[in-house]
Formats: C-alpha cells, structure tokens, sequence
C-alpha cells in the first residue's frame, strides 16, 4: 500500500556496513543486507487488503523480494 522512504534505504546501508565491520570486512555483500532488510523494513511497509487476506506478513514479504535479487557478479 505504501512502501519505505529514504531513510529505509540509508538505514538499510548503515546496518549492513556494521555487520561487514562486526565480522572484519570492509565490503557489505549481499548477505549482510539480506541478513538486515527485515527489522529495518518491518514498521516501514503497509500491506494493503489483499494481502491481509492472503494472510501475507511485511517479513515474509520482504524476505521473497529480497531472495528474489540475484548475487552480483
């Protein structure tokens, strides 16, 4: 129904760099943001009717899009 703003996608970033740093890397990889996308998304997405109905929760819906997004090459 309404998605994240800005501010999800900055604090999407600032989480995933501290877990690189937690494990000693300096590189983010796909993972950490996996890792993260949840808690930082869950209070940032209403679902919409539909989806209620379809008893469709904002984790399980951000964990499909974030499975869906390849690995770079």
């Amino acid at each position: 129904m309404w998605g994240a703003g800005l501010r999800a996608s900055q604090n999407i970033a600032l989480v995933a760099k501290s877990m690189a740093a937690q494990n000693a890397r300096v590189e983010v990889t796909l993972a950490d943001i996996r890792r993260v996308i949840v808690p930082v998304m869950r209070h940032r997405i209403s679902l919409s009717f539909r989806a209620d109905i379809d008893k469709l929760t904002v984790e399980e819906l951000v964990r499909r899009l974030a499975e869906a997004v390849p690995e770079p090459r």
